[in-house]
């Protein structure tokens, strides 16, 4: 048997034993974690994401809490375009480190570009809270609320920024952005010109200027802001596209050429670069270059109008009608208000006798001036139509639609009756000779085309309103009352029809049959209330006290 002291020292050497190896795993695990840290953060910069995510996932095999290894890992997902699963990743770190600034701007930054705007002025709002001297916040935060249309608000966030930080160039810039949104140029100017004075670099501040400058008619200035641009970021196309335009507007086509053809180089789906190439090419008589140029635009992008146009007008310039024809439709199929496709196609349709293509083409031109209600311009493209294709129908009645319109009530009611000639079943024209009929005080001639329209379209309330406006015109009550009657069987929510009631029942002295008309007016329509206050079709129930309380007291 072991003595006692002799056992007590070895249970004492034991416990040291164990506390010193426990002691050390601990020290261990903490620095292998912070190693870990260290290696995925330089990985993270050097992009290599791979080795970066693989580090983070060791600190959390070692610590599977830790905030900054979630944080990590949704950096990556961020910087490879997985925004939801990073949006994840921030949301654990978040829980786990709620005073992580970076992970709320993160976050904010991506709902901003996934146009959550709410959901990004929350986060910066978080950061502003927990860290009230972050200027990044501020200055996102002003750029949500500058999406927003909140652009007052903005300015007072970017002044904020400055005022923490008065070197952040990225405040001076977006307060420019909304200086100029706001039509404060020079203010804008102001602001930008700080830019360039803090950061001699800044390849977007003396591009603003540029843009700026051109705007205000200063080329010498726009264009010695845009080579500066150049100088600084020489695969900038934007800055190319801006000198390209100037040298266009300066006559300096093969210059502009050059420069769009570089824009062009440096990224190839830069569609105002390609179209502005097409145009300096026809400006020089490349035709075909300058198709292929329009071509390349409607590539990018197959619903840019402009492009299909311009294919069409080239290509009718080189005599390539059935091109130009297939380019024009493809505009007016994207825009159908395009004008000008509308009288290429019907002169291009006349040119080559295809008469009845060219008649709808301008028949459809009319449809768009109808529907502006610009009338003046409809008459002579549907009398051009009619006189391409005289049996369009639907020319001859809008042509008809369009004179009623106008007042010319002769040839309103004289193109309703072309109209009925070819198709005597047509019942806009039996309907619209009714209109004009009543309208020239031709009530049995309108009553007899109000009653056509009815043989042909039994539930056409429309008709029978005009038969009983016209009956109470020459006093037949009765007759007035069953058409409006009529009318509540089609419509019962036709207000006007209750209201007729009303006045017509009133005109008859039943009064008691015209207020209950009159309350089912009103319960379809408060605004008939004050329109009865003074009617005087309602005369006769002026102090019967039922009306008194339904017009003056409910």
């Amino acid at each position: 048997m072991i003595k006692q002291s002799k056992l007590n020292s070895s249970l004492f050497s034991l416990i040291f034993f164990f506390g010193l190896f426990n002691h050390t795993s601990i020290s261990y695990s903490i620095n292998n974690l912070e190693r870990h840290l260290d290696l995925a953060n330089r990985y993270f910069h050097q992009n290599k994401l791979n080795l970066a995510r693989y580090e983070y996932e060791k600190v959390l095999d070692i610590a599977p809490n830790n905030g900054r290894a979630y944080f990590g890992i949704g950096e990556i997902y961020q910087k490879q375009g997985a925004l939801n699963k990073a949006i994840t990743k921030y949301e654990k770190s978040i829980v786990l480190n709620p005073d992580l600034v970076q992970a709320y701007l993160n976050l904010g930054v991506i709902y901003s570009n996934q146009e959550k705007i709410e959901d990004a002025i929350i986060q910066f709002e978080r950061i502003i809270h927990l860290s009230p001297e972050t200027v990044q916040a501020y200055s996102n935060l002003a750029v949500a609320y500058q999406k927003l249309g909140r652009l007052k608000d903005a300015v007072v966030l970017l002044k904020k920024s400055i005022e923490i930080d008065s070197g952040f160039v990225q405040a001076y810039y977006n307060l420019a952005l909304v200086y100029r949104e706001l039509s404060q140029i020079e203010k804008a100017i102001e602001k930008l010109e700080q830019v360039v004075r803090i950061a001699p670099d800044h390849v977007e501040g003396h591009f603003g200027l540029g843009v700026i400058y051109h705007q205000q008619g200063k080329t010498k200035d726009a264009l010695a802001k845009f080579e500066q641009t150049i100088s600084y970021a020489p695969d900038f196309a934007p800055a190319h596209y801006n000198l390209g335009v100037i040298y266009r507007q300066q006559g300096k086509l093969e210059e502009a050429i050059t420069t769009f053809q570089r824009s062009i180089q440096i990224d190839p789906r830069f569609i105002q670069s390609n179209y502005e190439l097409g145009l300096v090419l026809h400006q020089r008589g490349k035709l075909e270059e300058a198709i292929t140029a329009f071509q390349r635009v409607v590539q990018i992008d197959p619903n840019y109008t402009q492009g299909f146009f311009s294919i069409g007008l080239v290509s009718r310039q080189q005599g390539r009608l059935e091109e130009a024809i297939t380019a024009f439709q493809q505009v007016v199929q994207i825009d159908p208000n395009h004008v000008q496709s509308y009288l290429n196609l019907g002169s291009l349709f006349y040119q080559m006798g295809k008469l009845k293509d060219a008649a709808r083409s301008y028949f459809n031109l009319g449809l768009f001036y109808l529907n502006q209600g610009r009338f003046d311009d409809v008459i002579p493209i549907l009398q051009k139509t009619i006189a391409l294709d005289p049996v369009l129908i639907d020319a001859h009645f809008n042509l008809g639609y369009v004179y009623q319109r106008l007042g010319k009530l002769d040839n309103s009611a004289a193109k309703f009756e072309d109209v009925i000639q070819v198709d005597p079943q047509h019942v806009r024209a039996h309907l619209g000779l009714g209109v004009v009929y009543s309208q020239q005080d031709k009530l049995k001639d309108s009553i007899t085309a109000y009653q056509k329209v009815i043989t042909l379209a039994p539930n056409l309330k429309i008709a029978y309103v005009g038969l009983g406006q016209i009956y109470y015109v020459q006093k037949r009550l009765d007759d007035a009352i069953a058409k409006f009657e009529h009318v509540i069987q089609i419509d019962s929510k036709y207000v006007t029809a209750y209201y007729n009631l009303a006045c017509l029942y009133s005109l008859k002295n039943e009064k008691k049959s015209a207020i209950k008309w009159l309350q089912k007016a009103t319960i379809l329509d408060k605004s008939i209330i004050e329109r009865s206050k003074t009617d005087a079709d309602l005369d006769n129930l002026r102090q019967d006290p039922e009306f008194l309380r339904l017009i003056y007291y409910e």
